[in-house]
């Protein structure tokens, strides 16, 4: 997907003019959600994994590259919770109240919005509970 950005890119410097910068521009956008929801998607992994550092770091890193994507809420709501897991009170709470000021309504209706806590493997371990010592 990286990739495929940086091609899109090149693309459009190289040919200002193209009749096809239109669909590469749609389609780097796309990619640039995508890119984001992986990110959050991996953040998510690391907070079932309990490593709550790696998980927080994902999440700025989702804000900080990512702006206005689908992802921030959800990026904001994972730092939150890492930071609350790791006795970051004041960190949390700046997570959680940049959200509020963003999202009062909460996370707003994207092709995103439907994305659960968990996938289906994920509870599939959890309901074997193989995580359980």
């Amino acid at each position: 997907a990286r990739e495929a950005f940086k091609d899109f890119q090149l693309l459009m410097e190289i040919f200002p003019n193209s009749r096809y910068n239109v669909d590469a521009r749609q389609r780097m956008v796309s990619l640039r959600k995508n890119l984001a929801m992986n990110e959050i998607h991996v953040a998510r992994y690391y907070i079932k994994r309990h490593a709550y550092v790696a998980a927080a770091d994902r999440a700025v890193y989702v804000i900080e590259n990512f702006q206005q994507t689908p992802a921030v809420p959800f990026a904001l709501k994972i730092m939150e919770a890492a930071y609350k897991k790791m006795a970051m009170n004041d960190l949390a709470a700046d997570a959680s109240r940049v959200f509020e000021m963003n999202y009062a309504d909460g996370i707003p209706n994207t092709e995103f919005s439907e994305v659960k806590d968990t996938t289906v493997a994920e509870d599939v371990w959890d309901f074997i509970g193989l995580d359980e010592d």
